[in-house]
């Protein structure tokens, strides 16, 4: 039991490289035979992780071991859920074929890792409805996440070009130029947005990187604060106002950023890499704020 509570402590705070050392010491200790709750664990972790056909043979291999475990057949029905969706939708297209429903199923066909299949429905769809600015960019922001930047920056242009008001495509821009390194075309598609009249917490914080990436701390700061106003939980905006304070000598405000960082932070490996480090080598500054 006490091994179950830990393997569980650590996928909630999401920790699954832990997790599994865990469950691989365990299957090494009783000579490769692993326990019905480790295959859950490691089935809920493939899942996360959006390998689905994994993550259905262990849910599978656990409720042939213990049938009455509701836990295991809430997972495999969510699994079912998306491939009844995709079977649907197919059998919809050949009735209608509509924008919403080729959305659907490529939603449903990345939910269970078949994003090979998802790109040929985008490309389907498109070529059925070339002047739909929302496919453009739905297909724009796989592409984006596909690290797709070449096919990615084709399509959502190719979105704005169909609709100059299409913000979700012109700030998909802006964290691509962002992702390559184009600070100033970054800068201004995320200044054009703010004019626009967008108030979001993560183009606050992104504009304010990109000050930060020119050394313009004041600019920088301003606009994280703003972000920090809008989600004072973003532990994101909260490390890099630390990031900020630290480059302008202000230790004790950067240790305060990054300890409340830390609080709201939902992975903890980037804790423990990252901010762990950060504000331990702040502390020795910060004693000698606080000793003057």
């Amino acid at each position: 039991m006490k091994k179950n509570w830990l393997l569980e402590y650590h996928f909630v705070r999401g920790d699954y490289a832990f997790c599994k050392k865990i469950i691989q010491d365990l299957s090494t200790k009783s000579n490769n035979r692993q326990d019905e709750y480790s295959i859950y664990v490691q089935a809920r972790i493939y899942y996360a992780e959006g390998k689905i056909l994994e993550s259905s043979q262990l849910f599978q291999l656990c409720y042939a071991k213990n049938p009455n475990n509701p836990g295991t057949l809430q997972e495999i029905a969510k699994y079912l859920e998306y491939a009844l969706a995709e079977e649907n939708c197919r059998e919809a297209i050949k009735i209608c074929k509509s924008k919403a429903i080729y959305k659907l199923l490529a939603a449903c066909l990345i939910r269970q890792s078949k994003t090979g299949e998802a790109i040929e429905v985008f490309r389907l769809s498109l070529r059925l409805f070339p002047k739909s600015s929302q496919l453009y960019t739905t297909f724009g922001k796989l592409c984006v996440d596909m690290n797709f930047d070449e096919d990615a920056m084709k399509t959502l242009s190719a979105a704005i070009k169909l609709d100059d008001n299409n913000t979700v495509a012109l700030n998909e821009i802006a964290v691509l130029h962002q992702r390559r390194d184009e600070i100033e075309d970054a800068l201004n598609r995320y200044i054009e947005l703010v004019c626009r009249g967008m108030e979001s917490a993560s183009i606050y914080n992104n504009l304010g990187l990109c000050y930060f990436y020119k050394d313009k701390f004041v600019m920088a700061l301003t606009c994280l604060l703003r972000a920090r106003d809008i989600d004072s939980t973003s532990s994101e905006t909260l490390f890099n106002l630390g990031l900020v304070f630290a480059a302008l000598h202000q230790y004790c405000s950067a240790f305060i950023h990054w300890r409340a960082a830390a609080v709201y932070a939902t992975t903890s490996s980037f804790v423990d890499q990252e901010l762990v480090a950060l504000i331990s080598a702040c502390l020795p500054f910060v004693n000698e704020e606080t000793d003057d």
